[in-house]
C-alpha cells in the first residue's frame, strides 16, 4: 500500500505556479508568474523586460516571491522594484495589499504608463 503523508500533499497545493508571457511590443514583454493554494495567489512576479543591446534587460518587478530565508523580511512581501539601464537597481518600495489586488494592478500600471517607465529606466530617473 502506498502512503503519502500529509505534509507531501500539502506542498504540492502551495507550489501551484501558474506562468505566462505577454508580449506588449517586439522589444517589450511581461512576464507573469503566481502561486496559488486553491484560488488564493499566495506568491506573485510580475516582471517588465525589453531588449536593448541584444538582450532582455529587467525594467521593473513587483513581487512578493523571493523564497530563501536569508533575505530582508522586506523582501517576503508585497514590493516594487525599479532598475535603470546604468545604475541596475535603484530602489526597492514597499506595497499594502492582497497579493492578487496587487498583481492586478501592477500589470495594469505598466500596460498604462510603459512609456514613461521606459523613459525613466534609460534617463536614470526615480517615479
Amino acid at each position: 500500500m502506498l502512503k503519502i503523508s500529509y505534509n507531501r500533499i500539502r506542498k504540492r497545493i502551495v507550489k501551484r505556479l501558474e506562468e505566462r508571457t505577454e508580449y506588449l511590443s517586439k522589444k517589450d514583454r511581461l512576464e507573469i508568474k503566481m502561486w496559488r493554494k486553491g484560488s488564493e495567489v499566495v506568491k506573485f512576479s510580475v516582471t517588465y523586460l525589453r531588449f536593448y543591446s541584444k538582450r532582455w534587460r529587467e525594467v521593473t518587478r513587483w513581487d512578493n516571491a523571493h523564497s530563501k530565508k536569508s533575505k530582508a523580511q522586506l523582501l517576503r512581501k508585497p514590493h516594487h522594484h525599479i532598475f535603470s539601464l546604468d545604475n541596475g537597481q535603484l530602489y526597492v518600495t514597499p506595497i499594502k495589499g492582497k497579493p492578487a489586488e496587487i498583481l492586478t494592478e501592477a500589470i495594469t500600471n505598466i500596460k498604462l504608463r510603459r512609456k514613461e517607465i521606459l523613459h525613466n529606466f534609460f534617463n536614470n530617473k526615480k517615479i
